[in-house]
């Protein structure tokens, strides 16, 4: 009994013991700080470089040039230009100092739903109805790009392990008419309710409250001279669905000698309606067109002449009724017949 207490009692054996313990220990903290860190810096990098090449290949689907403008939305996107796009931006990265690699398997088309934010993997379409956004995924693993090698855990057993990082981007209806295209139009909805597509009509506020003047809110002094410098400088201000708009009832001559002038500059011919300038109004739910008022909804119309003087002052325009892009446009708005160019990373 007594030997025994002697060698518990005899501490030199255990210091050894207790510094070969939390020697181990210290190396095994040190592996999981500089291997986990060095795991989180190859992530980021991957990260950076599927959020590129989903943000470049979203905006391939839809490669309209022009800002600022409202063209026909094309349809079917640029299915094939949008993967090789996403593709070729994401590879364009590095991660841990090598290339990023994307097989086109990591490339999803499909629908992104901005109501339940929700992804729709649809890469079998290629349509305007099914095709809104791309879905890029970035690897570091054994099938994909090679594993990570890892430093102090190999100690441990282990040699590498695999990164994944994904990212979407989408584009989808307007969530506002971007600053830029002439949209200083407001349309009166319940009359809007009464015209046909492809029918041509004339704004008249002078004889009928079917339309007015229109800025956004939050320029509440809007005149003719504000109103002649965005026709004349194509400089329109943003007008986000969540504002208003600032009605001003009754034509000024000089307001519409200025977009007289420059109606045959932007004006093109749409197959199936004619020749016009094509611009993207807001519609207004209100009776008296000389107040405030949100915007209920966004419609195409097609400019086709202008009568600045006289007894019967009025634009003609031509009711359109396809889909359109407002080019530098943003999306995240309710459905419509107006969609954005400009993609977002939703996920």
């Amino acid at each position: 009994m007594k030997r025994f207490l002697a060698i518990i009692k005899d501490r030199r054996g255990m210091i050894g013991v207790l510094t070969a313990v939390s020697l181990f220990m210290f190396v095994g903290l040190l592996a999981i700080v500089i291997d986990l860190g060095h795991l989180h810096a190859v992530r980021n990098e991957l990260q950076r470089a599927a959020e590129a090449g989903a943000l470049a290949g979203t905006r391939a689907l839809f490669p309209l040039e022009g800002y600022p403008s409202v063209v026909p939305a094309v349809d079917p996107p640029f299915c094939d230009l949008g993967t090789a796009k996403a593709r070729e931006t994401a590879g364009a990265n590095l991660s841990d100092g090598a290339s990023v690699t994307v097989p086109i398997s990591d490339v999803v088309r499909g629908w992104w739903d901005w109501t339940a934010n929700t992804f729709t993997p649809k890469p079998a379409s290629c349509s305007l109805a099914e095709t809104n956004a791309i879905q890029v995924t970035a690897r570091r693993t054994e099938a994909s790009g090679g594993p990570v090698f890892l430093t102090l855990a190999r100690l441990f057993g282990l040699e590498s392990a695999g990164v994944v990082a994904s990212a979407t981007a989408a584009v989808g209806y307007v969530s506002g008419l971007p600053p830029g295209p002439f949209n200083n139009i407001a349309i009166q909805a319940g009359w809007l309710g009464t015209l046909t597509v492809g029918g041509t009509f004339s704004f008249s506020p002078d004889h009928s409250d079917n339309s007015s003047w229109a800025g956004p809110d939050s320029l509440p002094n809007i005149n003719a001279a504000l109103l002649k410098n965005w026709i004349n400088n194509n400089s329109s201000p943003e007008m986000p669905l969540t504002g208003g708009v600032n009605l001003i009832n009754g034509w000024a001559t000089s307001v519409l000698m200025a977009l007289q002038s420059q109606l045959g500059p932007n004006s093109k011919t749409y197959p199936g309606y004619g020749t016009g300038w094509l611009v993207v109004l807001p519609v207004v739910n209100v009776i008296k067109m000389n107040q405030s008022a949100p915007i209920v909804a966004l419609q195409p119309v097609i400019i086709t002449n202008v009568v600045p003087t006289g007894g019967n002052k009025r634009i003609e325009f031509i009711l359109y009724g396809g889909p359109v892009s407002v080019i530098g446009g943003t999306p995240g708005g309710p459905v419509s017949l107006v969609w954005a160019t400009r993609p977002k990373l939703v996920q």
